[in-house]
């Protein structure tokens, strides 16, 4: 936490006695931040990816898998138990939810965790062994932001990602809360009955402006992992559509000399990928990896996409392993590669 925001905790200890409101003002300045991150104005302007809005779900499933258990094991804590509505607020059933939709039941086996998300649950965890208190900003944090922005979030990621009938979108929905807004109101003023000494309300406030920047860091991180994960796509926006369109047209060229040259199978996909080939193995990525200069996130992500081709790939070779074409190529005790890339994710 920054010197400003700590200057900004003390002055609201000193004018405002509703634990509720000292939150707010409090983390104002964190909250604002939040709000502005580059991925959060995307998800305002309907301008999130579905790659950007999945990695989000996983995310927010170890987000919420940490914070609703330890809300959990101390339901009973004086300060926890006012404001535990799990029947209302809990959100992990609703990711879990999300999650199989976009990956089947299997989707545990897909989970990618950012450096940034591991930080945020590792704290929740800390926070619940050590001081239950500040899992009450935690709490307010993320329920009351879910429950204030998150119908109008849910509609516009519903249009702009084409999500019909709610599917993917449970996450943003509230069965248990008929009204939000009175919700909203019976949730502070149960917040504003817990008693807490002078240094517990302090270290609460400091906590909750924690909360907001980890979830700046996170929303930061998972917008670098996407932008990571397309750098040649980067590449084709910079330089035009021309270029696949020539790259395209090269190699129709290629292909009708290498039809008439060539006459091994083998020799004539060799040759007429040629200049495929090179372009491959010159992208920013691939460059990146020769240099040695490739980043952790790259390679997570990489591995998630290379998941998704070879799952793709050795199903539809197992589902025609006797066609006539395929089964002279097929050897999956010596090429599959989908249990080594579980493995490593």
């Amino acid at each position: 936490m920054d010197s400003g925001d700590k200057r900004q905790t003390e002055t609201v200890q000193s004018t405002e006695s509703d634990l509720s409101e000292q939150i707010k003002t409090a983390t104002k300045e964190s909250h604002v931040r939040a709000e502005n991150t580059q991925l959060m104005q995307s998800f305002q302007k309907g301008q999130i990816a579905l790659p950007q809005y999945k990695l989000l779900l996983f995310s927010l499933y170890e987000i919420y898998n940490a914070l609703e258990e330890e809300l959990d094991r101390n339901a009973s804590h004086p300060s926890v138990a006012p404001i535990y509505f799990p029947q209302e607020l809990a959100r992990l059933e609703s990711l879990k939810k999300d999650l199989a939709h976009f990956y089947g039941q299997n989707w545990r086996e897909r989970v990618i965790v950012p450096a940034a998300t591991q930080r945020y649950t590792q704290r929740l965890r800390q926070v619940g062994k050590e001081n239950p208190e500040y899992l009450v900003a935690h709490a307010y944090t993320r329920y009351l932001g879910d429950l204030s922005g998150g119908q109008v979030l849910g509609r516009i990621t519903q249009k702009s990602l084409g999500l019909k009938n709610g599917d993917g979108l449970s996450f943003f929905s509230f069965p248990g809360v008929s009204s939000p807004n009175r919700f909203k109101q019976l949730y502070r003023s149960r917040m504003n009955s817990i008693e807490l000494t002078e240094e517990e309300r302090k270290g609460l406030l400091e906590e909750a402006v924690r909360a907001f920047q980890l979830n700046v860091e996170v929303f930061d991180d998972l917008l670098k992992m996407q932008t990571a994960a397309e750098p040649e796509a980067g590449v084709r926006r910079r330089h035009g559509v021309q270029n696949n369109n020539t790259a395209l047209e090269m190699d129709k060229n290629h292909l009708e000399d290498v039809q008439i040259s060539g006459s091994d199978l083998s020799e004539q996909i060799k040759a007429v990928t040629k200049d495929s080939h090179v372009r491959a193995e010159n992208t920013e990525l691939m460059l990146s990896f020769q240099r040695g200069q490739i980043t952790l996130p790259q390679y997570k992500l990489l591995l998630f996409s290379l998941y998704e081709i070879y799952n793709t790939l050795e199903e539809e070779l197992d589902r025609n392993a006797s066609h006539p074409s395929v089964a002279p190529i097929y050897f999956p005790q010596e090429l599959a590669r989908l249990e080594s890339l579980k493995k490593d994710l």
